[in-house]
């Protein structure tokens, strides 16, 4: 799996007319690196998020999320809205983690697991 362009290496700093960030900024990596004598590829990202809603900017440069349809990553991320970690990488890596896990989870069992897309108001 990979987050931008397979086998890239990519540091992208988004354009904060899209995207609004604090101070000092936000920046979101992609590398390839070495994992105890594998070949490994290192995602990151620097900062913090200021409106949630606004995500779904960073959400299209993604690929390979485990998300069911454009958007999910952004609508899971604003449900835990105000949660530790709900505004930085730690909440935006759990949540694509849950959402591959799902994935995985639905190639094991033979399953499919419903994702609801929200209506917006």
């Amino acid at each position: 799996s990979t987050l931008f362009d397979a086998g890239s290496d990519i540091e992208w700093v988004p354009n904060k007319d899209k995207l609004s960030f604090s101070a000092p900024g936000l920046k979101l990596f992609q590398k390839q690196d070495e994992w105890y004598g594998k070949p490994a590829q290192v995602i990151g990202m620097d900062g913090n998020f200021d409106k949630l809603d606004e995500l779904v900017y960073v959400e299209k440069a993604f690929s390979e999320t485990g998300s069911k349809f454009f958007g999910e990553v952004t609508q899971k991320m604003v449900e835990y809205d105000g949660q530790p970690g709900s505004s930085d990488g730690t909440g935006l890596f759990q949540t694509i983690c849950s959402l591959k896990v799902r994935e995985i989870y639905e190639k094991i069992a033979k399953v499919t697991v419903p994702a609801e897309e929200a209506v917006a108001a």
